[in-house]
């Protein structure tokens, strides 16, 4: 999930994150904000703090509706394409999704606006999958980039790696 609050502060309360285009945001209650910023903050006071929030709250805030996301990526999408597009004077189609996280639907708007989607996913290039492009990180040493140019270049190269992935020859 993703935490939205325009404010933060020491005491709001931390959840699991992933990249806005991954997930919905998650709106905290006014009352939750306000009960963790009064919250004393004495020693030991964030253990304490999840108790009391877990005793007090029935609901402590909503998530953005599924309509109100996919309008939200899609803008983000379109607005960060056409900056790069008028500040570089360059055609942009191809896009690489922040750390690897994308769900369904921001797949599916990417696909309407670029032309080439890139995934953290290892594997070979198949034409039929230009909205989720496999790629692999090249590595730090000169062994490490050839071996990885061979194996992921031709299928021949690819089958072999496939074979031998579970004991992590690349």
């Amino acid at each position: 999930m993703l935490l939205y609050c325009k404010d933060p502060f020491v005491g709001l309360p931390l959840f699991d994150t992933r990249s806005e285009l991954d997930v919905r945001r998650f709106y905290p209650s006014q009352e939750l904000i306000d009960f963790c910023r009064d919250f004393p903050k004495s020693r030991g006071w964030e253990e304490e703090l999840k108790r009391e929030i877990g005793r007090r709250f029935d609901s402590i805030g909503v998530f953005e509706g599924e309509r109100e996301a996919r309008r939200r990526v899609e803008e983000e999408l379109r607005s960060s394409k056409e900056k790069i597009e008028e500040r570089l004077n360059v055609s942009v189609d191809t896009f690489s999704w922040p750390f690897g996280h994308y769900s369904d639907f921001s797949r599916e708007i990417a696909k309407k606006i670029y032309r080439f989607v890139f995934t953290t996913k290892k594997g070979f290039v198949d034409r039929a999958e230009i909205d989720e492009i496999p790629r692999v990180s090249l590595g730090k040493d000169i062994f490490t980039v050839l071996g990885r140019v061979i194996a992921f270049s031709t299928g021949v190269g690819f089958s072999i790696y496939e074979r031998f992935k579970k004991e992590k020859v690349l």
